[in-house]
Formats: structure tokens, C-alpha cells, sequence
């Protein structure tokens, strides 16, 4: 037997396996009697390439990832952004698959091209994305209280720390005390800005080893006593 090499892996099979399940994929969404919802958002690679990548949701709430197309060169206007809205439309319509809602997130321009669109497609339903208006949401309420503010720039803090490499030897310290509290490894988790509940997730993962952070502390908290004339002199 003869393996297929990484080129016939990457191009002919792989090639034509995502032919195969996009059909599939299609077949199912048009067979969809209550109708699907299509997502959609945009996020910069690591070639500073804008992407919109879109998703079409089934009725039993099944995701299918539909495609990812480059829009470097198309300004974020809300003309724009409702001629690419209206397009995707046309293409789903063509393919006979009964689209009953589209979600966006609340960007100014999205928000102002579901405002006319809504008008000219009534069957069809627009609707803001749910996880973005609960980070909008967390967001003001963070701004309102500071004890939360100064909480969630303390943990960013902590979860920094130990993620950068020039800290290796606490990393290891704090390492070996969760290995002794709690049989296990935590490491505290850097929130990022695109990833949706990321800064709870890193305040969660700092809690969960707030015993071990507080260890860690008491073992190298710095003297506040005053050496003596009397104090023998230590050399480490």
C-alpha cells in the first residue's frame, strides 16, 4: 500500500472531501422546514488581512461553517456593509435554503444597515449577536464600580505575569505549589479583546488558585524589619 504524500493529502483529497460535505451541508440546510440563521463577523489574521467569516445555524441549532472570504479592501460603511449583507442573501436564496434570521454584532454600521434591510426583507428577522450585547453589558457595569475595575486590572496583572517567560522561576514555584495543593497545574489565563468570555475566564482561573498565588507570596514576602547591629550577617 502506498500513502498518499502531504501534496495529494492537501490539494485532491482534502480537495475533494470539503466538496463532499459542503454538498452535504447544503442538502441538510434545504431540507431546514423552519428556516436557518446566518452569522456572520470579521477578524484580522496574522497577515493583517480583514476576514468575514460566516456561519449558517439549522433550526436544531447544528452550526455548518459556510465560507471565510478576504474584505482587505472594502471600507466598513454601511452602503458597504448592506451590499455584502443583501449578496449572501441572494447566494442562500439560490441555493434553496429558507433563511429565517441574520445575526451581527452592534457595530455602528451593522446596526444601521439591519435598520434598512429589515424593511426590505420582512420575512426576514435581524437580530444583534447575544454574546456581544452581554459583553457590552459587563463592560459598562466594570466602568460603574471601581472595586470591579481595580479587581479586573489586578488580575490581568497576576495572569501576565505568569504567562511571560522572563519569569520562569516563579512560574516554576507557583508551579510546584499547585502541584502540592491541587495535585495539578492552573495556569491563569490572559483575556484577549475578540474572545468572548476571556476576561472571566481569566479572573475564574486566578480564583482557582488564589490559595496557591497566596502561598507563593508568603513564601517570598520581603523582610519589613530593619536589620540591627546585632543581627548576624546572611550572605545567599
Amino acid at each position: 500500500i502506498i500513502l498518499p504524500d502531504r501534496k495529494t493529502l492537501s490539494n485532491e483529497i482534502l480537495g475533494d472531501a470539503i466538496k463532499d460535505f459542503d454538498n452535504m451541508m447544503l442538502e441538510k440546510l434545504a431540507l431546514d422546514r423552519t428556516g436557518v440563521t446566518l452569522s456572520f463577523d470579521g477578524w484580522t489574521n496574522v497577515r493583517e488581512q480583514k476576514l468575514m467569516g460566516t456561519v449558517l445555524m439549522s433550526s436544531e441549532g447544528q452550526p455548518y461553517i459556510w465560507k471565510a472570504v478576504d474584505i482587505s479592501s472594502e471600507r466598513a460603511i454601511t452602503v458597504e456593509v448592506m451590499s455584502k449583507i443583501e449578496e449572501m442573501i441572494s447566494e442562500i436564496d439560490k441555493l434553496e435554503i429558507p433563511l429565517l434570521s441574520i445575526v451581527t454584532d452592534s457595530a455602528p454600521t451593522y446596526n444601521a444597515a439591519k435598520k434598512r434591510l429589515r424593511v426590505q426583507y420582512r420575512a426576514i428577522v435581524f437580530l444583534p449577536c447575544f454574546a456581544h450585547q452581554i459583553n457590552l453589558c459587563v463592560r459598562e457595569i466594570f466602568k460603574v464600580s471601581s472595586n470591579l475595575k481595580t479587581t479586573s486590572e489586578q488580575a490581568l496583572k497576576i495572569a501576565a505575569y505568569f504567562k511571560n517567560t522572563n519569569n520562569k522561576y516563579f512560574i516554576g514555584q507557583l508551579q510546584d505549589i499547585q502541584k502540592e495543593i491541587y495535585g495539578k497545574y492552573i495556569q491563569p489565563v490572559v483575556p484577549g479583546d475578540t474572545r468572548w468570555n476571556s476576561y472571566f475566564n481569566c479572573c475564574a482561573s486566578i480564583n482557582s488558585t488564589k490559595n496557591a498565588l497566596r502561598s507563593l507570596a508568603a513564601k517570598f514576602k520581603p523582610s519589613t524589619r530593619r536589620r540591627t547591629s546585632k543581627d548576624p550577617l546572611e550572605i545567599s
